[in-house]
């Protein structure tokens, strides 16, 4: 029997390296694989992979050479051939982790292989609709303190690993629906969420939290955060619910001419949600408009073109440019003056991708004034790939420019007239300014104090050591091995 299974994995072995050298030369190997996997010649989860990479290696991807992408496959076939639990390999697991690690190695924040359901989720959210909590988040540094937090050390972290608890990007949340189940269980925007079911989300992406959270519709998943304001962690138990993403957070008359619309999101509802208001607040005497994009983090850039396109009457309104240095010109379409109103547009540091397009085109076209704060800087666009399998790439594709040919970079676009709301700026003319701020120091340094006693403690009382010391205190008088204490459980 041994020796069976040895010249099996022998046979494996010299097929993988055959394999492998054929597809160094360019031979198309998915039809022999099959046709061996019908034989029960090699694994069927190898057939499959095989079959998979020969539909990319078709597709003769640009700048790897034949070599190159030939060590993928060797590491296939040597999975294939020596794997020791290979009748546990999921064939699916394999090639999307592969895809994962490929996208991941390109160092993009914004591109990511996105997983079937996944993918279905991405898809909804850009249409507007979606299973989730009712959220709208981002991520931001240096919101996490530096220490392992309760449900991290549960989860996993090391309290003690530097490297981890130095990690102080947060996935933040900005926004929280109304009359959503976030909203209902008692969520908050600046919440900064720290554990997702377990899993741990410092350092995460916007993207990667928003997998987490979002699920099928009806399950609960469980959202751990970080209020600041009260320097502590919280737990929620939210039932993700069917969720439109609302695009008017607000639209009202400041006073008898003023008219206001705070744009929460953007998705493909955007470009007419926000015509229909604006008509609206005309009919009620509209004779200027606040437009409010502060905490928008985005959406489609064919919405925040048609946007932008509602309030500027001529000329560009964005440059896309490709990876190739390409430029495509987006105009405002012919018809007139479309809101001949004086506009001013609010801002600030999570303005970001779609937003940014629109305050950059009204800023340039001087159609409208631009106040607040730096915005967020994500001047990069991504296309979505819906690969064969229904699975999807999401990936950095190009970036766009302002009418005057401005990248959006890191630093985001600077306003017209800048009003920060910091609340240190603010302490000496607001009282209540001040005692809020005196209070979350008093609050901060107690917390601070607490967390460094607890440690001292902890240090100064080593308990497993003691506990080992009874342990071989007894071993030794009585001569007899301790047994470790039976635990009892109720079905």
């Amino acid at each position: 029997m041994n020796d069976e299974k040895r010249s099996r994995r022998i046979f494996n072995f010299t097929l993988a390296l055959t394999i492998v050298l054929a597809f160094v030369f360019g031979f198309q190997t998915s039809g022999l694989m099959r046709l061996l996997s019908r034989q029960e010649r090699i694994p069927l989860w190898l057939s499959r992979a095989a079959s998979g990479l020969s539909y990319d290696v078709h597709a003769s991807p640009e700048g790897y050479s034949d070599s190159e992408l030939g060590v993928l496959f060797e590491v296939l076939a040597h999975i294939s051939s020596s794997y020791l639990y290979g009748e546990d390999v999921d064939t699916q697991d394999v090639i999307y982790g592969a895809s994962e690690g490929a996208v991941s190695a390109l160092g993009d924040r914004y591109s990511r292989f996105v997983p079937p359901p996944d993918q279905q989720v991405l898809t909804e959210s850009i249409e507007g609709e979606y299973a989730g909590v009712g959220i709208s988040i981002i991520d931001r540094p240096g919101v996490l303190p530096m220490m392992a937090l309760g449900c991290e050390i549960e989860g996993g972290g090391d309290p003690e690993n530097m490297h981890f608890i130095s990690n102080t990007t947060g996935v933040t949340v900005v926004q929280v629906f109304e009359e959503g189940p976030a909203y209902e269980v008692g969520l908050e925007p600046d919440d900064v969420i720290v554990c997702v079911d377990g899993t741990l989300l410092r350092g995460a992406t916007t993207e990667e939290a928003a997998n987490n959270i979002k699920g099928p519709e009806g399950t609960i998943v469980q959202i751990t955060v970080w209020r600041p304001g009260l320097q502590e962690e919280l737990t929620f138990d939210v039932t993700r619910e069917r969720v439109q993403v609302p695009t008017i957070g607000a639209a009202e008359m400041l006073n008898d001419t003023v008219g206001y619309i705070r744009l929460d999101s953007f998705n493909n509802f955007t470009p007419s949600d926000v015509s229909q208001k604006i008509y609206e607040l005309f009919q009620d005497g509209m004779e200027g408009l606040i437009f409010d994009l502060r905490n928008n983090t985005g959406g489609p850039m064919t919405a925040a073109i048609q946007v932008s396109d509602l309030f500027i009457s001529d000329g560009t309104l964005l440059y896309y440019e490709n990876n190739e240095g390409e430029r495509e010109t987006f105009v405002s379409d012919d018809g007139g003056a479309r809101i001949d109103i004086p506009l001013i547009v609010l801002v600030n540091g999570t303005t970001a991708s779609a937003s940014e397009i629109v305050a950059g085109a009204v800023r340039d076209t001087h159609t409208g004034l631009i106040v607040g704060e730096d915005t967020f800087g994500k001047g990069v666009v991504q296309n979505v790939y819906v690969l064969h399998d229904g699975s999807g790439l999401i990936l950095t594709t190009g970036r766009y420019l302002t009418p005057d040919g401005n990248a959006i970079t890191q630093d985001g676009l600077e306003p017209d007239i800048r009003i920060e709301l910091d609340p240190e700026a603010l302490r000496a003319e607001d009282s209540q300014v001040d005692e809020f701020l005196n209070r979350l120091e008093r609050l901060n340094d107690e917390y601070v104090e607490l967390r460094q006693q607890m440690y001292d403690y902890l240090r100064d009382n080593d308990f497993q050591r003691d506990t080992a010391l009874d342990l071989m205190s007894e071993w030794l008088e009585t001569g007899m091995e301790p047994v470790a204490a039976e635990t009892s459980s109720e079905e």
